[in-house]
């Protein structure tokens, strides 16, 4: 079944959101961007290496499984594959979420923190570092516009 096949008759189709947070969904938890930011930087390196070795040989094993007619062990795998690439993906996302605040931190001006509540949580990245609500957000519009 196709996205436009869930859209009603007559109707524009559903379009998935391309925000991080909703295609990635380990961005919405703030203890992964806390855990990342607390390693130093060639532990993270490090790990996301072995998170990417860990993601495509879980797929491999999942897949041979699914060849096998064994589809509860191969659909297991399969979601440990996607949850370490998520990972992987999620800590690249805070580097470069880290890497922005510092260089806007060494053009003098410290870094401002979002600080915008989503899903219960208040942003921590600093505006314009792409974070969901930043990029989606009125930040650089002034006010009375």
């Amino acid at each position: 079944m196709s996205v436009s096949q869930l859209a009603a008759p007559g109707s524009a189709p559903l379009q998935r959101s391309n925000r991080p947070d909703v295609r990635n969904p380990m961005l919405r938890m703030p203890e992964i961007a806390e855990g990342w930011a607390s390693l130093p930087p060639d532990s993270r390196a490090a790990l996301v290496g072995f998170l990417q070795v860990i993601s495509k040989a879980a797929r491999a094993h999942g897949a041979h499984h699914m060849e096998k007619r064994k589809f509860q062990s191969g659909a297991y795998w399969m979601a440990k594959a996607v949850d370490s690439r998520h990972l992987a993906l999620a800590a690249r996302h805070c580097e470069t979420a880290q890497r922005e605040a510092g260089t806007q931190a060494g053009q003098g001006a410290p870094a401002q923190i979002c600080g915008k509540v989503s899903d219960g949580h208040p942003c921590r990245m600093p505006f314009g570092s792409a974070c969901p609500d930043c990029t989606v957000s009125l930040h650089d519009v002034p006010e009375g516009s």
